[in-house]
């Protein structure tokens, strides 16, 4: 439900593209962006950047200082997603083996329906950059 609401408010504000496509869709997308470059005699480059575990280093105090700032979202609302981010804790088992609890102070919660929209409003400027220069 979060991130429903989240996603219609960015869209409806114009604020981020939170319409998620399909791997084949986006590859699709992009051939066809550089065929079209090509046939007009442009210059065509495409940078593929590889984010593995890409969620991991996201800081929860840039996160959520970039949801107030820049997205306008705060109040009850920021509160939740700082209650949201904050209190995880992880340990690492090998075979019978278990680390200490660790208190998680980076990251997003993993296969979470929300981290991809909080790690595209994240990484918000850099996508800016990128289509300022494009």
């Amino acid at each position: 439900m979060v991130a429903k609401q989240l996603s219609t408010f960015l869209a409806n504000n114009n604020l981020i593209d939170v319409f998620h496509h399909s791997v084949e869709a986006a590859l699709l997308n992009v051939h066809n962006d550089l065929l079209q470059a090509m046939n007009c005699g442009k210059i065509t480059l495409l940078v593929l950047l590889y984010l593995s575990a890409a969620f991991d280093p996201v800081d929860h105090s840039i996160l959520l200082s970039r949801m107030n700032s820049y997205f306008g979202i705060g109040g009850v609302a920021l509160d939740w997603f700082q209650s949201y981010l904050s209190g995880r804790t992880y340990c690492v088992r090998v075979d019978n083996v278990t680390s200490d609890i660790s208190q998680l102070q980076y990251g997003l919660p993993q296969d979470s329906v929300l981290g991809p929209i909080l790690f595209s409003m994240y990484s918000s400027p850099t996508a800016d950059i990128f289509r300022k220069h494009a």
